[in-house]
């Protein structure tokens, strides 16, 4: 897959998850990356264009967050307090959590559009 077609996948993924993230909350990440899955036919790598694309949506929401001047960092150290882990660590692991559901979420995609297939090709 050329570089172009990877970047254009990974930033569609990008919008629908900050749009979606930011409209209906977290719970969209995972029904993007599995739409995503189904419907990607020629890409490869779902599982990580949909993670790339996933962390870099949290990461541009946390990001505008901190520059319309919340307190991100107050939070991560309370969060991260309570989950006895170091601020910066909290930030790894929200963005690990995202990638996660996404990347899992298209690979689940990927293989229930096989089974579609297959089954109306069988009859």
């Amino acid at each position: 897959m050329n570089v172009f077609r990877f970047a254009s996948r990974v930033l569609i993924v990008t919008i629908v998850c900050a749009t979606g993230t930011l409209w209906l909350g977290w719970m969209v990440v995972p029904v993007a990356g599995f739409v995503y899955g189904l419907l990607d036919r020629g890409g490869r790598a779902r599982g990580s264009t949909a993670a790339i694309g996933a962390v870099l949506a949290w990461t541009a929401i946390l990001g505008a967050a901190a520059a319309r001047g919340a307190d991100v960092r107050a939070v991560a150290e309370s969060l991260g307090a309570v989950m006895q882990i170091p601020a910066l660590a909290f930030f790894g692991v929200t963005l690990i959590f995202a990638a996660i559901l996404c990347g899992a979420a298209a690979v689940l995609g990927l293989g229930a559009r096989d089974a579609l297939a297959r089954r109306f090709r069988e009859g």
